[in-house]
């Protein structure tokens, strides 16, 4: 936390913050968590996000799709195995943007390089699981992209079927296109997304995903409508981790990822 607390904060949530830090091997992105009152309890004995995000990274590569590997991930956690907090750390890619801030400069033609890459990893068997795209870096040439946030990834085997969770990754794409994009959008990405060999045509998968992107845009609008009053002074900032004031002799586990 003291390393994050000098470097740049790149985006933060109601309990977590993306931070990079500067080191002699490099760059490095440091994600933190600090669950909020009762969200802990949810991941009692089970894996934090940053943990599955860890392993979802680990599986991306296992499907040949050049992401970086992880580094680290650290849990805390209280009694009962109740998460207190989580650190994930893995090389800082340069030169890459959100999908949703380059696309809002960029317009059209970067939806249909967005809806290939997605494509790229669906057909590698490798479903991202909350796939906006806000959690889709892209360059600005479009030659790369990094799925991040990936932590309800799926593993699949191989090929072009068109199955529910390829569905949902699109679903939210397609959600985002309707809504934030201008007129155009939407007929890009899914042209960019069918253009090789193996899926129905875009209209095809349009009307396949029409029931899913209106239940997505319904939870939305709901969460919007309702937030000024559960949140009626904006999102709370994350926390940082407070010290450990554990006794040095509490017991500590190395496991590997894998």
């Amino acid at each position: 936390m003291q390393a994050c607390a000098a470097g740049r904060v790149l985006s933060t949530d109601r309990d977590s913050a993306a931070v990079r830090v500067e080191g002699e091997a490099g760059p490095w992105l440091v994600k933190w968590r600090a669950p909020r009152a009762g969200k802990g309890w949810k991941q009692a004995w089970r894996a934090s996000r940053e943990r599955r995000e860890a392993l979802g990274l680990l599986a991306a590569r296992a499907c040949g799709i050049p992401v970086p590997l992880p580094c680290l991930v650290l849990e805390r956690r209280a009694a009962l195995g109740r998460l207190t907090g989580s650190v994930l750390v893995r090389p800082f890619v340069e030169g890459l943007v959100a999908a949703d801030v380059l696309l809002a400069r960029a317009g059209g033609p970067g939806w249909g390089r967005l809806g290939a890459s997605v494509r790229g990893w669906h057909d590698a068997g490798w479903r991202h699981g909350d796939c906006w795209p806000k959690n889709v870096l892209l360059d600005e040439g479009g030659l790369q992209a990094l799925p991040v946030g990936a932590s309800r990834w799926a593993r699949l085997a191989p090929g072009p079927r068109l199955d529910r969770l390829r569905l949902r990754d699109l679903a939210r794409l397609l959600a985002h296109a309707q809504r934030h994009a201008p007129p155009g959008a939407s007929a890009a990405l899914l042209a960019g997304y069918a253009g090789a060999a193996g899926l129905p045509a875009p209209e095809v998968i349009e009307q396949r995903l029409a029931p899913m992107v209106a239940s997505v845009l319904a939870r939305r609008e709901a969460d919007e409508r309702t937030r000024p009053a559960r949140e009626p002074h904006g999102p709370p900032q994350p926390i940082a981790l407070p010290a450990d004031t554990a006794p040095v002799q509490r017991t500590a586990r190395v496991l590997g990822l894998a």
